[in-house]
């Protein structure tokens, strides 16, 4: 039988480019270099010496009908050493009885039908329709190699197709899928194609004339003849001399029958096992009786009939044969040690060669159809958390659940259950939709997946180890606009995918970019490893009305159970249950409702409106008493339908608004806006050497206008371009001196450019702005007038991280760095209670040019529904009112977060400010803010 278990030099020849996992390779047959064969004199009379071509038992392919394999099976001849295509009726069942009977079989299957059924034969040859398109036969070969390399490993697969389509493949990822392609004998193949087997025509009548015939190392596809002693004979050869002989120096032979010469020819090999030398004798009728071997004969074997004897009495005697025979193979004694030195030699020519991006892609597509086929159903449990800033709330929020993924099939759910808004149990409407948005990415084409048009282009990067194990490292960049770019580990010895990244922008909003990082466990499924999520860090650029910030979302899968017994009671009870539902759909996750009278749940539309009452209120040690705060709120994700958002809120004395429009036409353009107006005058202070300077008092009431667009530059940068109309009208108060000149009300025009920068849970943005009063005069006590200026910049950056280390457990780090020229007391940055805090400082106490501020926030659930933060903040910052240098300003907060019935919180922050001043100018300050938010 011929054995695919050899030498690495002819496994490696035989299954290019389907190596086995490593990437020891040889050049493709009838180029590989077979430099340790022998020269060859024929002993024939009157024949010229020659140069014989290497010998390939292995090259040697007999097309036969299903029906002629059957009745060679009923004749009982051994077919072992045969190398069969079985074509027509039931091909399949008679290539498993060839199999089973010693030969290696294999079928023709055409490439739009349905793939054979298990079990498979160890080759077969796919055949493409008449007029198939390329795109289609593309797809067809993809998506069925990669499901029969599931079904078995080291299957080698051909195509046998039109030499048009073969030009196609030749140039293009196709071939990494295939192992050999098939052409007529003669016809030029593209050099690109892996391996070119050889479609013959007509008979072949001597096993000298099939040794030439095969002897260029590429294999050969022969119509069975009739009678069958060739291929019989030749299969027999292949038995003895193995799939791929090393040759070496034959001996000088003459052959004879009754005394009568009689033309013969040898050639002669080392036995891998033994190294024995076994010479191949093929004469022009019957021998009886050798002379000249220079070597003990240990044995003959006859090729057309049963096994003879041979003898020899000494190496310079005649070889008696006592069955005369045309064709036979002496076993000889081990001749010279340049034998030896040959066989070593030739074993060892394999070169390392690194695996190519698709010949990788196409493997560990194989490898996912087989996951596929090993896992039909997962259930895999844990939790997940979500940590993001809300506009109000200096803490970041988080969204906590116990979450279940089910996988059935293309069908995957995710479970959320005890859903919570720091610590608070989110409500459920009727139909389980949760009032507060779970904003999930639109789903992309899998990076990996097998397309009709390929979607993605790849690029090997190199290799790396994940958790102790060598992988290749693929990137891959979409082909058109708006799919995913990032890269894929695949493990190196079995394919599998062990990690991704997954980087995708110019979503539609208000998610608009994403970033993925997806890590892998390996796993022992039937015997079969296979590698199943195991944790997923999602980091998200939310884009939406009046407020951008970062989500960062991790899953964590504690329990991974392949294939559980209960998968559909277990997935039934979910759906019966109080849990949230979501369901994985090509527009991304969309929430499942109950129907009524329960069942399965449906799904349902998302939650694109949000109501919220806050109530609150300030102490302050810059103000006198408590001052109380509080409005109702409203944000829509989708305006009429439109995808515009609008977000409003109408507080006691102010009013702000915003929108979003997510996309300018067919461009990646967004448009939106701002707006602030309030209503009452409150005191604007001066202070100096940091004391408050109560004659310098005014009245002020600011409103402001902003109006811009932006757009992603690549996959983690995003530009914005802000128009902004500032006014404030400021007036005299019941302290102001009556000599002090205040300043008129000011209306400036500004321009406004940021670049925001992320990589993982890091955010960076780096902003400039130039604005310009349209009417300014000078200001300030009588005998010494403040003229400041008409114009001012600010410019800055800052960098911040989001920390999630378990669901009870986030946090965040932010440092920020603020200049500006021209800055006077009314265009400086401010120190307030909402927007830009350091904790324990009274609003408006510090107003500075320039400056950094470093803050630290943690976060840690005590207990379900109660929530503790603390804040340490440091502020190194120039305000003219304390002095001309850098002064540091400390400051430490403490905050608690209670959940209330009905879906209620509570948050309590407290702040010490090191070295702030209160209104007498001592050192050490206190602020409380309290807030009840309730959402709708």
């Amino acid at each position: 039988m011929w054995s695919r278990s050899t030498s690495r030099k002819a496994l490696k020849s035989r299954t290019a480019p389907f190596r086995s996992t490593g990437e020891r390779a040889v050049a493709p047959r009838g180029r590989r270099p077979f430099l340790l064969s022998a020269l060859f004199a024929l002993a024939a009379p009157g024949l010229a010496a020659e140069t014989p071509p290497p010998l390939c038992p292995e090259c040697v392919v007999w097309r036969i009908d299903a029906s002629e394999a059957g009745t060679l099976l009923e004749s009982g001849v051994y077919v072992g050493g045969l190398r069969l295509l079985v074509v027509g009726d039931d091909a399949l069942p008679v290539a498993r009885a060839l199999v089973a009977a010693g030969a290696d079989a294999g079928i023709v299957a055409e490439s739009g039908d349905a793939s054979p059924a298990d079990p498979l034969p160890g080759w077969l040859v796919l055949r493409s329709r008449e007029g198939e398109g390329y795109e289609t036969l593309e797809y067809r070969l993809k998506a069925l190699t990669s499901d029969l390399r599931a079904r078995r490993d080291g299957i080698r697969i051909g195509l046998d197709a039109p030499h048009d389509l073969l030009d196609h493949l030749a140039h293009d990822d196709v071939a990494a899928y295939l192992d050999f392609f098939l052409v007529p004998r003669g016809e030029p193949a593209p050099p690109e194609l892996p391996e070119v087997w050889q479609r013959a025509t007509g008979a072949v009548g001597a096993l000298a004339a099939l040794a030439r015939l095969s002897g260029g190392g590429a294999t050969v596809v022969l119509d069975w003849p009739y009678p069958a002693d060739v291929p019989l004979a030749w299969g027999a050869l292949a038995r003895v001399l193995g799939p791929e002989p090393v040759e070496t120096a034959a001996p000088s032979l003459q052959c004879a029958i009754d005394g009568r010469a009689v033309p013969c020819r040898a050639r002669a090999f080392l036995d891998r096992q033994t190294h024995d030398r076994l010479v191949w004798v093929d004469a022009d009728e019957a021998v009886a009786r050798l002379a000249g071997a220079d070597a003990s004969v240990l044995g003959a074997t006859r090729l057309d009939g049963p096994e003879l004897a041979a003898h020899g009495p000494d190496p310079a005697g005649p070889i008696a044969i006592d069955r005369p025979a045309r064709t036979f193979v002496l076993r000889l004694a081990p001749g010279a040690s340049e034998g030896d030195a040959r066989f070593h030699e030739a074993v060892d020519v394999a070169a390392e060669r690194s695996l190519t991006a698709a010949e990788i892609l196409a493997r560990h597509r194989a490898a996912e159809q087989g996951r596929r086929r090993r896992v039909p159903r997962l259930v895999a449990s844990g939790d997940t958390t979500i940590a993001f800033t809300l506009p109000g709330l200096s803490a970041p929020s988080t969204i906590t659940a116990r979450t279940v993924l089910y996988e059935d099939g293309a069908r995957r759910e995710v479970e959320y259950e005890d859903l919570r808004w720091n610590g608070t149990t989110v409500a459920l409407d009727r139909g389980r939709v949760p009032r507060l948005p779970i904003v999930e990415p639109a789903a992309a084409e899998p990076p990996l997946a097998i397309r009709l048009n390929e979607a993605y282009s790849y690029r090997l990067q190199g290799r790396e180890d994940v958790v102790g194990r060598p992988a290749y490292v693929l990137s891959f960049e979409p082909k058109v606009p708006g799919g995913a770019r990032g890269q894929a580990w695949i493990d190196a010895a079995d394919f599998g995918l062990s990690r991704l990244t997954t980087i995708r922008d110019g979503l539609p909003g208000p998610i608009v970019a994403s970033e993925q990082r997806d890590a892998f466990v390996r796993m022992d499924v039937e015997g079969r490893p296979a590698w199943l999520l195991e944790r997923s860090e999602i980091h998200q650029a939310y884009e939406g009305p009046g407020h951008h910030t970062s989500i960062h979302r991790v899953v964590r899968f504690e329990r991974i159970e392949p294939n559980p017994p209960d998968f559909q009671s277990r997935r039934a009870s979910a759906h019966a249950g109080s849990g949230v539902l979501m369901r994985e759909t090509s527009d991304g996750f969309r929430y499942l409702a109950a129907e009524p009278g329960g069942g399965e749940r449906r799904p349902a539309g998302k939650k694109d409106s949000v109501r919220t009452v806050a109530l609150g209120v300030t102490i302050d040690p810059n103000v006198d008493g408590p001052l109380p705060f509080g409005g109702v709120g409203y944000l829509d994700l989708d305006l009429f339908g439109t995808g515009t958002q609008v977000n409003a809120f109408l507080g006691l004395g102010f009013v702000q608004g915003s929108f979003t429009v997510p996309r300018l036409g067919r461009t990646r353009w967004q448009a939106h806006g701002a707006l602030l107006a309030v209503f009452v005058r409150y005191n604007d202070r001066s202070f100096r050497d940091g004391v408050e300077i109560y004659p310098e008092t005014l009245r002020q009431r600011p409103s402001r206008l902003t109006l811009g667009v932006s757009r992603p530059l690549t996959a983690r940068s995003r530009l914005r371009l802000l128009y902004e109309l500032e006014h404030n009208a400021l007036g005299r108060s019941d302290l102001t001196a009556p000599g002090f000149q205040e300043p008129v009300s000011p209306l400036a025009h500004g321009a406004r450019v940021e670049l925001e920068l992320r990589r993982g849970a890091w955010t960076g943005l780096v902003f400039g702005s130039a604005a310009r009063r349209s009417h300014w005069e000078p200001w300030g006590d009588g005998d010494a007038l403040e003229s400041g200026g008409g114009g001012y910049q600010r410019y800055g950056v800052s960098l911040a991280r989001s920390l999630v280390s378990s669901p009870r457990a986030t946090g965040r780090l932010e440092a920020s760095w603020m200049d500006g020229h021209g800055l006077d007391r009314f265009s400086r940055y401010a120190i307030d209670s909402f927007l830009n805090r350091l904790r324990g400082y009274p609003a408006g106490s510090l107003r500075y040019d320039r400056g950094l501020l470093l803050r630290g926030q943690g976060s840690w659930a005590l207990r379900p529904g109660l929530r503790a933060d603390l804040f340490l903040d440091a502020g190194f910052l120039r305000d003219p009112g304390y002095g001309e240098e850098l002064r540091w300003y400390p400051g430490v907060g403490v905050g608690l977060e209670l959940a209330l019935p009905r879906g209620a919180l509570l948050v309590a922050e407290g702040g010490y400010a090191v070295a702030g001043r209160d209104r007498e100018g001592q050192k050490g300050t206190q602020a409380l803010q309290i807030t009840l938010v309730k959402t709708f």
